[in-house]
């Protein structure tokens, strides 16, 4: 009876330690973000390249070649596609699934020039991420500097306002505190044909000169 107790402690224990080991993952898991794709028609952003081909890996591009390189890597066969830079949006305002749907048109980078800072602080981490994306990366101003009842105040948001220009390195301070990347500052001059709304005065935009 001891022999038969202890068998089964040993084998029990040799089970714990198997089960305790990491399970093995297929061939291509964690390859996703490391490919070959060609042939390709790349133009860098200033010229058009003579290579064909591009290798990434781990989310880099590593090199550019004329043939397809030799390298253990997936292959993405093309049928001599272009392949250019990610576009910037320099001027959004999103919600939802904006950003998703800003992939479907090449736009891997939106700039946000007024936008809920709560939504801009759940996506900035993902910027320095290089697994493939399902979404464009976001910076954005968050809460935009403007008076009482100025623009940015009439779509329902409750935005915190400039009521003088001693409260200007206060409201700078928040928006960095609150996640932004850049100050927006709506401002109009008093003497503008467009006078859309309220304005804050030279003097808080000017505030600390």
């Amino acid at each position: 009876m001891k022999k038969i107790l202890l068998l089964l402690a040993v084998v029990s224990a040799v089970m714990a330690i198997v089960f305790s080991l990491p399970t093995p993952k297929p061939a291509d898991a964690g390859r996703e973000n490391s490919f070959v794709v060609g042939p390709v028609n790349i133009f860098d952003g200033e010229k058009w390249r003579d290579e064909k081909f591009v290798v990434v890996q781990d989310g880099w591009i590593t090199e550019l070649a004329m043939t397809r390189p030799q390298i253990d890597l997936p292959y993405r066969e093309t049928q001599g596609e272009v392949l250019i830079p990610g576009l910037i949006d320099a001027h959004v305002h999103v919600w939802g699934d904006a950003l998703a749907q800003s992939l479907d048109f090449g736009v891997t980078t939106v700039i946000d020039m007024f936008g809920d800072p709560s939504f801009l602080q759940q996506h900035k981490a993902a910027r320095a991420e290089t697994q493939q994306a399902k979404q464009a990366d976001i910076f954005g101003a968050g809460y935009l500097v403007t008076a009482p009842n100025g623009h940015g105040t009439q779509y329902g948001i409750s935005v915190p306002t400039l009521n003088a220009p001693s409260a200007a390195p206060e409201t700078v301070a928040e928006r960095l505190d609150s996640g932004s990347d850049f100050i927006k500052i709506v401002y109009t001059h008093a003497d503008a044909v467009y006078q859309h709304a309220p304005s804050i005065s030279y003097t808080e935009l000017e505030f600390p000169s």
